[in-house]
């Protein structure tokens, strides 16, 4: 008997597709933030190896120019050596030229005649050999005690070195370690960053999924109702009516006397014909055509002038008759409105 009005809606989530669509979000979110993370501990974690390795350079190089003085240290102290020995050797030389001078001047003080003159040139021999000794032992001292302040020197610069070499050494350590460290750091947060990509994708795979199965339910849910639509219209179609039961009908007299009637609305074999009886089983009172025809039901000044549960059959074109109908109920009202 009336025409149904439908209102395109937009989509609305359920609950669970927003807890799924809110997860994939902060998954996202987490991802981006652990990828950023981890490109940052990589970059750090090479700077970090680069001055690892700048510092075991040095340390390297101070090493090796530690060994250097280290060697050079001990052959100015081999030196150092020879030369001490060197001027034991030229005193002791000394000392024993001093002794045979000695001598050969007390023999000479006691030589006759015919001895003295030999005395006299062994003294004036060892006198001159003395000489080139202490000149010999002198220049031997000086030459010790230069190799002795050169390998003081040399043991001087050897310790600076080590100390240069250790400090070295224990910055390339730390270093290390700091590199170690950033590394250990750069693979926590990569794998960090890998979880979070597997989580997210996971999650991603898991909506495609039960958006599959939603879309195959839904497909068949939509098939399914539109079976049932077809099946609906089909009986609609093959039934002798459309609609039946009691309904309240203003008269067309001057007294516009409410009567009940028993009406009958066919189908559309039947042109949508709404025939109305006397009563159930009793003799036919007349029939509405709906065509160009709508219903409506009562406004409020309908409903206060006549009642409730109120349907007029309006004709579309301006001063057609106007039916007017009641239901004893408003699902009844509802049943022959649509």
């Amino acid at each position: 008997m009336g025409t149904r009005n439908s209102k395109s809606k937009e989509p609305v989530k359920t609950p669970e597709e927003a807890a799924k669509a809110k997860d994939i979000a902060e998954k996202t979110n987490t991802l981006s933030k652990e990828q950023g993370e981890a490109d940052e501990a990589a970059k750090i974690a090479a700077k970090e190896l680069a001055e690892a390795e700048a510092a075991q350079k040095v340390a390297d190089k101070e090493k090796g120019e530690y060994d250097e003085a280290l060697a050079n240290q001990n052959k100015e102290e081999e030196e150092a050596e020879a030369a001490r020995i060197a001027a034991l050797g030229a005193g002791e030389k000394l000392d024993a030229l001093v002794a045979s001078l000695q001598k050969a001047q007390s023999e000479l003080e006691g030589a006759n005649a015919l001895t003295k003159s030999s005395k006299e040139k062994k003294v004036a021999k060892l006198t001159l050999a003395v000489e080139e000794a202490r000149k010999a032992k002198e220049e031997a001292d000086a030459t010790a005690e230069k190799e002795r302040l050169e390998a003081e020197e040399a043991a001087r610069i050897a310790e600076k070195e080590r100390l240069e070499a250790e400090e070295a050494a224990r910055i390339a350590e730390k270093e290390r370690l700091e590199a170690e460290e950033a590394a250990r750091i750069a693979e926590k947060e990569r794998l960090e960053a890998e979880e979070a990509a597997a989580a997210l994708k996971q999650a991603q795979e898991d909506a495609e999924q039960k958006a599959r199965e939603e879309a195959v339910a839904a497909a068949a849910a939509l098939k399914k109702a539109e079976e049932e639509a077809a099946a609906a219209l089909k009986a609609r179609e093959e039934a002798p009516f459309y609609h039946e039961g009691s309904l309240m009908k203003k008269g067309d007299d001057m007294m516009g006397s409410w009567k009940s009637r028993h009406f009958i609305a066919r189908n559309e074999a039947q042109n949508f014909t709404v025939e109305y009886f006397e009563k159930k089983g009793g003799a036919k009172k007349g029939a509405i055509d709906c065509h160009g025809y709508k219903a409506e039901a009562f406004s409020a000044e309908d409903t206060t002038a006549h009642g409730e549960f109120g349907i007029k059959v309006v004709a579309d074109a301006a001063g057609g008759r106007i039916w007017w109908l009641k239901a004893d109920s408003a699902e009844a009202q509802t049943e022959w409105m649509h």
